[in-house]
């Protein structure tokens, strides 16, 4: 099991999800990041006893009709 924790710019937790995950290459899907504003952030994953951050840019896509999406 592995808990994978996306933080914005000031360290506040914004999403969190706990996957099985297994030894070698995984596809984990986070749902919701639409949502999320544009801006820093940070994603970390912990399994075990390894814990993997990197930084990451949010950008929110602005449609035709000026929605964001």
């Amino acid at each position: 099991m592995a808990s994978f924790v996306i933080n914005d710019a000031m360290g506040r937790i914004v999403r969190q999800l706990m996957q099985p995950v297994s030894k070698g290459l995984n596809n984990i899907r986070i749902y919701g990041l639409d949502a999320l504003p544009s801006g820093f952030c940070v994603l970390q994953v912990r399994c075990g006893n390894e814990l993997i951050c990197r930084k990451a840019n949010s950008v929110r896509r602005i449609a035709k009709n000026g929605d964001y999406r």
